[in-house]
């Protein structure tokens, strides 16, 4: 099937894919035009990396959680929990995917 593939979205912890044999680097030796996307929590290095990532979990470390609501007073508008939804990689990574497919579409390169 990934020999047939345009794009390969990678929604897991770093590793994951490598540990159930589906290995990008591999994947795209035999899929030149494959289009690899990475979507993580925490990114691929660093401490937190190997961490599942929820929204609420990007909100509360980026010091926005305060705005959705304290005791006694109303939340701001919008919502931050939105910021996550939209912030946290999946429109960027919607984005690139595009980007790429048409760059390859348009000379053939990944």
């Amino acid at each position: 099937m990934i020999l047939n593939s345009d794009v390969l979205l990678d929604p897991y912890r770093p590793g994951v894919l490598e540990a159930i044999g589906l290995d990008p680097i591999k994947l795209l030796e035999e899929n030149e035009k494959l289009i690899v996307a990475r979507i993580t929590g925490y990114g691929q290095t660093g401490e937190l990396s190997k961490v599942a990532g929820h929204d609420i979990n990007y909100v509360a470390l980026s010091g926005l959680l305060p705005t959705i609501a304290g005791y006694n007073r109303k939340p701001y508008w919008p919502p931050a929990n939105l910021l996550a939804d939209f912030a946290g990689g999946s429109l960027t990574t919607a984005f690139g995917i595009v980007a790429a497919l048409v760059q390859r579409n348009s000379n053939g390169t990944n």
